[in-house]
């Protein structure tokens, strides 16, 4: 799933080419729709917070939208800051936020994001439906 991601010291960990003492912390955002909607990721997002890293959800989607299922996750992990986009490129909220690392599905927002923060492309997280 996260293929970039690898803890070589209970006080290091490297998430691609970028190497992050725990001490230092960092601001990490999540998209929402195909990765952290993956209970891994979410696991992945609650021990970034718990190591006291300021963790956001950084999402596509319209605000005005049915929107329970993100909040239920973001509820679950303390209720960290939701930034819609509201359809547009993220590259504003990353930059705005002051993104170190970001966790994306989509091939192209990972390109559009690469020049402004670290981007961890994860495998999509498919809900199937009943």
């Amino acid at each position: 799933m996260i293929t970039q991601l690898k803890e070589i010291s209970k006080d290091v960990v490297v998430i691609g080419a970028h190497e992050a003492k725990r001490e230092n912390k960092m601001n990490i955002s999540f998209d929402f729709d195909n990765t952290l909607q993956n209970p891994a990721v979410q696991l992945l997002a609650q021990g970034f917070i718990d190591d006291g890293h300021k963790v956001f959800i950084i999402t596509s989607r319209l605000r005005r939208r049915e929107n329970k299922d993100l909040f239920e996750v973001s509820k679950k992990l303390g209720k960290p800051l939701i930034r819609f986009t509201n359809g547009d490129s993220k590259v504003s909220a990353i930059q705005q936020l002051q993104i170190d690392i970001h966790f994306e599905d989509c091939p192209v927002e990972c390109e559009q994001l690469r020049p402004f923060c670290t981007v961890i492309q994860v495998e999509p997280f498919i809900i199937e439906e009943e």
